[in-house]
C-alpha cells in the first residue's frame, strides 16, 4: 500500500476516531502481525493461534489486502493501513508484531504529528525472534537511523533481547 493512500486512511480514522468511541468501549482488542502482512508464521502466528484459543481477548490478524496466505487464516482479519485497520489500532489495548508496528501493524503511524498519541496509548510487544542482533542492516541516513532506533525504544515489551542486542 502507498505511503499517500496509507496516511489519508489513518487521517480519517484519526477524525472519526471520537464519533466511534462507544462502539469500542470495553473491547479487549488485541492485533496481530508480522512479515509485514504478507505471511502467517512464526511467534506471531503462534500468538495469534493462542490467543484465538483463549477467547478472551477479541483478536485480529492484520495483512496485506492481497496477501496469497489470507483464506488460510482463520479467525478476524483487518486490513493493513485500511481505515478501520487504523481505527482498530486507535482502539486496541496491545498491538503484537514480528518485524516493526510500522510493518505489520499501523504503517507511518509513528512518525505522524497528533495521531502519533494513539502509538504511545497501545501496548506494543515486539515478539522478536532472538536474532536481530546477528542481522546485516543496511546504512541508513543519520535522520533514518533516528526514527528506527526511536521507534523500537518505544515497544513496551521485547520477548527476546539478548545483552548483545541490548548494545
Amino acid at each position: 500500500m502507498d505511503k499517500v493512500k496509507c496516511l489519508i486512511n489513518m487521517i480519517i480514522a484519526y477524525l472519526i476516531y471520537p464519533f466511534n468511541k462507544g462502539k469500542f468501549k470495553n473491547r479487549n482488542i488485541w492485533l496481530v502481525g508480522g512479515n509485514a502482512g504478507e505471511l502467517f508464521v512464526d511467534n506471531g502466528r503462534a500468538m495469534y493461534e493462542y490467543l484465538r484459543s483463549r477467547q478472551q481477548e477479541e483478536v485480529y490478524w492484520v495483512i496485506n489486502r492481497n496477501a496469497k496466505i489470507a483464506k488460510k487464516i482463520p479467525g478476524e482479519k483487518l486490513i493493513k493501513g485500511s481505515v478501520k485497520s487504523y481505527l482498530y489500532f486507535m482502539n486496541a489495548k496491545v498491538a503484537l508484531f514480528s518485524h516493526s508496528i510500522s510493518a505489520d501493524i499501523v504503517p507511518y503511524l509513528f512518525v505522524v504529528p497528533l495521531i502519533n498519541k494513539f502509538h504511545k496509548k497501545v501496548f506494543k510487544v515486539f515478539l522478536n525472534h532472538g536474532t536481530v542482533g546477528f542481522k546485516v542492516r543496511q546504512a541508513m541516513n543519520l535522520k533514518t537511523a533516528k526514527v528506527a532506533e526511536a521507534l523500537v525504544k518505544s515497544y513496551d515489551l521485547n520477548i527476546c533481547d539478548s545483552e548483545f542486542e541490548k548494545k
